[in-house]
């Protein structure tokens, strides 16, 4: 197994209140949850020279929450858009960063405000493409599909194995 990302390390985590309708912007959600992650692992904005985020559209900009926590001297910054299992390649690329050398101290983050909202559509959604066939149905965001796939494998397991039972779950 290659182990090309060793040599980088997650050292502190932070994270603002989860809660509905708090009133604050996702640039103060997020400066809040980079500063205790700092404070976590013992290091300061000082410390850090990279910043990156991954977002739908929702978030505050990496530049923008390193200025707002004191950091005046930003040479890595990178922002992803996506979601699911986008923070696989964000974190991924901050440990890139910092293995190649364009940043020693990289801060990672992802923010939602209050007005994010998933699970209801508060106006019409026009879908094109393979998507018009499934979007009526409500089958449009990644674990609604990864939850097919599952399903699907479970009952292959089920089916193979002789039937229910034993197996429920196998491979998820």
């Amino acid at each position: 197994m290659s182990r090309s990302l060793e040599g980088a390390a997650v050292v502190g985590i932070g994270r603002s209140p989860f809660m509905r309708s708090s009133g604050r912007t996702t640039l103060s959600m997020a400066a809040q949850a980079a500063r205790e992650a700092l404070a976590d692992c013992g290091l300061t904005a000082a410390d850090v020279d990279g910043f990156t985020c991954y977002s739908t559209g929702d978030s505050a900009g990496p530049s923008q929450v390193a200025h707002a926590i004191g950091v005046d001297d930003l040479g890595w910054s990178l922002s992803v858009l996506g979601g699911g299992n986008i923070v696989t390649s964000t974190v991924a690329g901050a440990a890139a960063a910092v293995l190649s050398g364009q940043a020693e101290v990289v801060v990672v983050y992802r923010v939602l405000g209050s007005q994010t909202r998933y699970g209801r559509a508060l106006e019409r959604i026009e879908v094109d493409g393979e998507g018009q066939f499934a979007g009526p149905h409500g089958y449009l965001v990644p674990p609604q599909w990864f939850a097919m796939f599952c399903r699907r494998h479970q009952l292959r397991v089920r089916l193979h194995r002789g039937g229910p039972g034993r197996h429920r779950g196998a491979g998820t």
